[in-house]
């Protein structure tokens, strides 16, 4: 039996994202994930805690441009050091290709550009099994 997939997401960077957060959290919430909004302003170490203690499925992480990238692969790091590979992230944004390769390089599981529509996230955030199955 699977369980409802727990998503955190969150802004890293400008306030002027928040619309984006909203209104992907609201699609995803819409077709049966459980949403967790961190927010924006949040500290890498604050989102990394975040994930851990809801023991979230995934993160969507919102940035603007590339600007962000070594914050996100910060968090990456810190996240990979809590919880191994269990946790998926997601990252939208402005990116250059150079910026999206590095970022997937890295562990991201998929890379949404501006113009992807929030449901996009669905293909890494969907039921799984229920732990100790």
């Amino acid at each position: 039996m699977a369980h409802a997939v727990r998503l955190v997401v969150a802004v890293l960077g400008p306030q002027t994202e928040n619309k984006v957060v909203e209104r992907m959290a609201g699609v995803v919430r819409d077709l049966g994930v459980e949403v967790i909004c961190a927010g924006t302003g949040s500290s890498i170490t604050s989102l990394v805690a975040a994930v851990v203690q809801e023991d979230a499925d995934a993160l969507a992480l919102v940035i603007s441009d590339d600007g962000q990238c070594p914050s996100v692969l910060e968090l990456l790091r810190l996240l990979r050091l809590e919880c191994g590979e269990r946790v998926r992230v997601v990252v939208k944004g402005g990116l250059s290709p150079f910026s999206r390769a590095e970022l997937h390089d890295q562990g991201v599981s998929l890379i949404l550009g501006p113009d992807d529509p929030p449901e996009s996230v669905l293909q890494v955030v969907k039921p799984v099994p229920q732990r100790g199955e």
